[in-house]
């Protein structure tokens, strides 16, 4: 019965399956050999304390060589734990009870190759190699010991002696697997490590390993089902959690990579990688305050580590606190001076403080370090601050050549520099990204410090021309983080916003004032054959819209006969539209008119209103309310 119960649990082990094979151990009884192969099985699942105990009931026996066997046993699980110098001495006291024991010299030999005593490992390998030249465990030491002398030749020779001698070497494939990804030859690296998978089913560490070679194979999907299955199988292991918040990310999945983040870091709180991630994840849900509070975290937990130090000073800029930013990102260039990400941050902050002599200084620093579309947006900023108007136009040029799809807006800067209109006001990009940043701040900046009432002053002309009716289906087209929500709410049957901005859209969840969010295009939108609408208001939308005659022409498809389009402008006086010096479109009352007759709108009210205050001043704009005819 015992033999039986030790082979069952033998093949348990071959095939992964640990606990199986403890379950089997266990009741196999408690002689000094089933210690010792319970021992190797608690080892594999990491349960070094329970190993240890083991291990120390079956170096009590008698017999020398189970003894050694036990001694080697327990170095190994020493060396997984990196606990080298232990290990060593368990390794030297194993091959003193049997000299020919070709694991212990195998351990030894990866003892001083984790030290990096090189020449030294590879004579205790080749000793263990002399005595057990096809062992499959010594021949993968072997393997170990030539990648770190960048032989990688050597190695795979060395594993394909092993697989060839037993194809059912789990960990040789995968081994190679791993060399293969290295090198470059990804299919291969998936072909070995799904064999390996396949012979060890439950094995956590074959999981990870294949799911980052499909990742690197273009294979997205089948990674991140890998990856879930390698956490699965081993769910406290904080690297496997923080290589799927990876994958999550890139698959878009951003709240489950949060979560799977933050679980890294709460399991070992020393991965600076896990730290270092929450807060750009966060940043990119438009979660500011909380990546504030994450960067915060990891800059005090790594004081010494630039690239935390880089993270808070950008969750600083992106609440809206400039100051605190300044020393963050100051503390990070002052530890890698050669970081342009940082010096670039740093710059940017002195520009949002006022102090723009630093910030241009700072800006040709990183920008001397390599040029990008950033460094020539973030001169041009200053410069036009600066009144050197020539220069900054030639800045805002370089930062379009980087970058055609215009994601820092310099093209409504340079139009406004040219007293020329951008056709289509600030790029789509610029918006989105702009919002998505200013998402969880938006309320309290734009009501509590920039005073903005451009809601309460739409509802004001609105409301002569409103039906005594409260089920109307409504629009509130780029509905942003939900302010306009409540006052629209009350005449709803149905309330539905669009917004550009993702960001914008999950705050305008939060809100609960609408049956339906989308984060879309405007004009997209209505182009789609929605509708139709029985109210359509846009508040603080056209100022990121030069050409608003295709807008609104879809909203007129978009609405129901006799439905009200209530929208704010800014004011120009001087054109048809323009771009302001704050980069923000300006429309005149008379362009607005033709176009309101042109689509197919009767004008209600056309009437000059403060939006908001922006450098202590009233912003003078109007408010539109036109009926569809």
């Amino acid at each position: 019965m015992t033999e039986d119960l030790v082979l069952r649990a033998e093949q348990a082990f071959e095939a992964g399956d640990f606990q199986l094979a403890e379950d089997l151990l266990r009741r196999a009884g408690d002689d000094p050999e089933t210690k010792l192969m319970l021992g190797r099985t608690l080892r594999e699942q990491g349960r070094f304390a329970e190993s240890g105990e083991a291990y120390a009931q079956a170096m009590e026996s008698e017999e020398p060589g189970l003894a050694a066997r036990a001694r080697s046993g327990w170095g190994f699980a020493l060396l997984a734990q990196g606990r080298i110098k232990e290990a060593q001495d368990f390794f030297e006291q194993a091959a003193n009870l049997d000299d020919g024991l070709g694991e212990a010299h195998r351990g030894l030999g990866l003892c001083r190759l984790r030290a990096g005593r090189l020449s030294e490992a590879e004579a205790s390998i080749e000793r263990c190699m002399v005595q057990a030249p096809d062992d499959p465990a010594a021949l993968s030491a072997l393997a170990q010991l030539r990648l770190r002398q960048s032989r990688s030749e050597e190695a795979e020779a060395a594993l394909r002696r092993v697989v060839d001698a037993a194809p059912a070497a789990a960990t040789a494939w995968a081994n190679l697997g791993f060399i293969h990804r290295q090198t470059g030859r990804v299919q291969e690296a998936v072909e070995d490590l799904q064999k390996a998978a396949d012979l060890r089913p439950r094995d956590a560490m074959i999981r990870n390993s294949l799911a980052l070679a499909l990742q690197a194979a273009g294979r997205s999907e089948q990674a991140l089902e890998q990856m879930r299955q390698a956490v699965a199988l081993d769910e406290s292991n904080a690297g496997f959690r923080d290589n799927l918040s990876r994958l999550l990310q890139a698959a878009g999945l951003l709240d489950e990579a949060v979560d799977q983040t933050r679980r890294a870091a709460s399991l070992d709180p020393s991965n600076l990688y896990a730290l270092s991630r929450l807060p750009v994840l966060l940043m990119a849900q438009g979660r500011t305050q909380e990546a504030v509070q994450a960067a915060d975290e990891a800059a005090k937990a790594n004081p010494e580590h630039p690239e935390a130090q880089l993270n808070l000073a950008v969750a600083l800029l992106n609440a809206g606190r400039p100051f605190e930013a300044v020393h963050a990102a100051d503390k990070a260039v002052k530890l890698a001076p050669n970081l342009r990400d940082a010096r670039l941050c740093l710059s940017q902050a002195f520009l949002m403080s006022g102090r723009l002599d630093k910030a241009l200084g700072e800006a040709l620093a990183a920008q001397a370090l390599g040029k990008d579309e950033k460094s020539h947006f973030l001169i041009g900023m200053v410069q036009k601050e600066l009144g050197l108007k020539k220069e900054a136009a030639e800045n805002f040029r370089a930062c379009l050549q980087y970058d055609p799809e215009d994601r820092q807006g310099a093209g409504a800067f340079l139009a406004s520099i040219e007293g020329s209109p951008a056709p289509d006001g600030p790029s789509k990009a610029y918006v989105s990204n702009v919002f998505n940043q200013y998402a969880e701040r938006y309320d309290e900046h734009m009501v509590k410090e920039l005073g903005y009432r451009a809601p309460q002053a739409l509802m004001e002309a609105l409301a002569p021309h409103l039906p005594h009716r409260r089920d109307l289906r409504v629009l509130d087209a780029g509905c942003g983080a939900g302010l306009f929500g409540g006052l629209l709410r009350p005449l709803a049957a149905e309330l539905t916003g669009v917004d550009l901005s993702g960001g914008m859209v999950r705050m305008a969840l939060q809100t609960g004032q609408y049956d339906n969010l989308l984060e879309s295009d405007l004009r997209e939108y209505l182009e789609s054959g929605v509708g139709p609408f029985d109210l359509a208001a846009a508040a603080d939308v056209f100022v990121y819209m030069g050409d608003l005659a295709p807008v609104f022409k879809a909203m007129r498809h978009a609405m129901a006969p006799g439905g009200l389009f209530a929208f704010s402008v800014e004011k120009s006086e001087s054109a048809d539209y323009e771009i302001s010096p704050a980069g923000r479109c300006r429309h005149s009352e008379a362009y607005l008119r033709r176009l309101a007759e042109a689509a197919g709108f009767e004008v209600l009210e056309l009437q000059d209103a403060v939006l908001r205050r922006e450098a202590g001043r009233d912003v003078l704009g109007a408010v539109a309310v036109l009926r569809a005819a």
